[in-house]
């Protein structure tokens, strides 16, 4: 006769909790709504803090950059504006 093993509450939790992240694509806090846990304990389930992913946007040319010499000229010979 074999023992049949009884898994933890908190890896059913922790499996819904990676299967609604990763498969359904929904955030920490609508897991945890939906779950009725709380977004920390969501956090921790997933194993890490997420945070947005930081992208480096490539400088781009402003329209005025061509205009900047003539717009810096005028402002010095206007001196300093009125207070």
């Amino acid at each position: 006769m074999m023992a049949t093993i009884q898994p933890k509450p908190e890896s059913e939790s922790r499996a819904k909790v990676m299967r609604l992240h990763y498969l359904e694509g929904l955030s920490m806090r609508a897991i945890a709504k939906r779950l009725h846990l709380s977004r920390k304990t969501v956090r921790k389930h997933l194993g890490q803090v997420e945070l947005a992913p930081t992208v480096q946007k490539a400088q781009r040319q402003s329209l005025l950059d061509p205009y900047h010499h003539v717009a810096d000229g005028r402002t010095r010979a206007e001196g300093p504006g009125p207070r």
